[in-house]
């Protein structure tokens, strides 16, 4: 990334608080699509395979939680 669009974590926090729900399903989407498309084009690229495989954990967590709040 430049300078120019480089951004710092707390600032991408920043930026993803602010998200309406929509828009956050919506980045969310992108990523996964970026990363699909990404993985298709370079299979030997790690960095798709670890966005999957930390997405999946990510998942497995939320839906774990919201299951022990019932």
């Amino acid at each position: 990334m430049s300078d120019k669009t480089e951004m710092q974590t707390g600032d991408l926090w920043d930026a993803l608080g602010s998200l309406a729900d929509d828009q956050a399903t919506q980045v969310l989407a992108h990523l996964f699509t970026r990363f699909e498309q990404r993985w298709q084009q370079c299979p030997d690229d790690p960095a798709p395979e670890a966005f999957f495989r930390m997405l999946a954990v990510a998942v497995e967590h939320v839906q774990s939680c919201n299951i022990n709040r019932r």
